[in-house]
């Protein structure tokens, strides 16, 4: 198992006064179901529950550190690229029979991602959020993520990271389109960091926010975030992080997560 990082900070309340908790987990129940799957986490039951997807081979593995208070860290390692090339671990808000997702919502998390991790081969890519409503993979999907340098993407400078988020539209095929993007944003490593995202549900009218550590990164309006394929039985999931890489990237590498919120908006968003 990677060393274990230092106990992660307690969650702070969002500071906005229009928000309703509507679930949390430090992972302190959190327990394996199957290899791929969580237990415990309070979320939804059985087959529209949380899982952990790595295409079920051994290239990725999971730990748990335990801290004395009880409270737990979860982490998701890559250990190569030669049976898979991405590492996710997704948590289902919304099933066919259940939800605890509102028309606009907060969702937050902390991250730690040791000294050493490395974007720096040819598709290397970590997402730190990716919302999808899985309407038969027809709606848009919208993703924040980390770039590295590459053949497919010199515009990164070597060493360095870009952050930016995209808009993943189906059925269209792999049509990305990169809405904004901050060059040489660095990965915060060595350190906890929180990761905060609201999104608004709307054809013409929708939103999405991001702040780091509480710092406002990205403000968009004025987009497509559900369209008239929408249904509110559909599956909506939210990864809260997915490892790309190629045979060429460093291996291994791991990231940690704990303490994981989720908030609905009962009136227009501020932050």
């Amino acid at each position: 198992m990677p060393a274990p990082p230092p106990q992660p900070p307690k969650p702070t309340a969002p500071d906005m006064s229009n928000v309703i908790l509507a679930w949390q987990t430090d992972f302190r129940n959190a327990d394996y179901e199957t290899p791929y799957r969580l237990k415990g986490l309070g979320l939804l039951d059985g087959a529209d529950g949380n899982f952990i997807n790595d295409g079920s081979n051994a290239a990725v593995k999971t730990y748990f550190a335990t801290y004395p208070d009880g409270q737990k860290a979860f982490c998701l390692q890559q250990l190569n690229d030669t049976e898979t090339d991405r590492a996710e671990f997704n948590l289902f808000v919304r099933s066919a029979t259940k939800t605890i997702l509102g028309k606009e919502f907060l969702f937050e998390n902390y991250f730690y991602i040791p000294s050493d991790y490395k974007l720096s081969s040819a598709t290397d890519k970590w997402l730190i959020i990716n919302a999808v409503d899985d309407a038969l993979g027809y709606l848009p999907k919208w993703q924040t993520l980390f770039l590295g340098n590459s053949s497919a993407h010199p515009e990164v400078a070597v060493g360095q990271t870009d952050l930016l988020i995209d808009h993943h539209a189906y059925p269209s095929g792999s049509l990305y389109e990169y809405l904004c993007r901050l060059h040489n944003y660095p990965i915060p490593t060595g350190r906890w960091f929180k990761l905060s995202w609201y999104q608004k549900f709307d054809a013409h009218h929708g939103k999405i926010k991001l702040w780091i550590d509480d710092r406002s990164v990205f403000d968009l309006s004025g987009l497509l975030t559900e369209d008239n394929t929408t249904n509110p039985n559909d599956y909506f999931y939210i990864s809260i992080s997915k490892l790309y890489g190629d045979p060429h990237g460093t291996f291994p590498r791991a990231i940690w997560v704990s303490n994981i919120s989720l908030y609905n908006v009962t009136a227009p968003a501020a932050k």
